[in-house]
């Protein structure tokens, strides 16, 4: 008889470090995942930046994803543009960005903060991950609506 794992996630932003635990835990069982809510994660850190059912959608999303394009910091993780916009050039889907203009951050919230210093329009210089290399993007801020529900979606 397999035990069962039980692992209570945020999953805010994956990073290597989630994929180390849930792969450690398959290893010594049958896993089951709790996400916390916005609540629960409040009494020990930030309030996510994603809501509970968009990190319920990535947390699902998990076994699909390659551990190998998921760097062992925290950052943006890039996705793919939706609809007819695109990621602004220079970005590709996969990279992982953590700074701007050598502002460095590690969770979205502060992500977004950066960003505020800065207006539609104007070029930046983004610190990325890409492939486990340390590059320097040059891009252009750029409107991106993009629809969580819609990004995430089951293939």
């Amino acid at each position: 008889m397999k035990k069962k794992i039980y692992i209570a996630l945020s999953a805010d932003m994956l990073h290597k470090g989630h994929f180390n635990i849930l792969n450690k835990a398959a290893s010594l069982g049958e896993i089951t995942v709790g996400l916390l809510t916005d609540k629960a994660i409040g009494v020990y850190k930030q309030i996510p930046f994603l809501n509970y059912s968009q990190r319920e959608i990535i947390l699902k999303e998990y076994p699909d994803l390659n551990p190998d394009h998921v760097p062992n910091v925290s950052g943006m993780f890039v996705r793919e543009a939706t609809g007819e916009d695109k990621l602004p050039e220079g970005l590709e889907k996969y990279d992982t960005v953590i700074g701007v203009n050598g502002k460095l951050f590690n969770d979205g919230i502060t992500f977004l903060h950066v960003l505020e210093e800065y207006e539609v329009g104007e070029q930046v210089s983004l610190n990325v991950i890409r492939k486990g290399r340390f590059i320097l993007v040059d891009v252009v801020l750029k409107v991106l609506p993009i629809d969580v529900e819609l990004l995430y979606t089951k293939k």
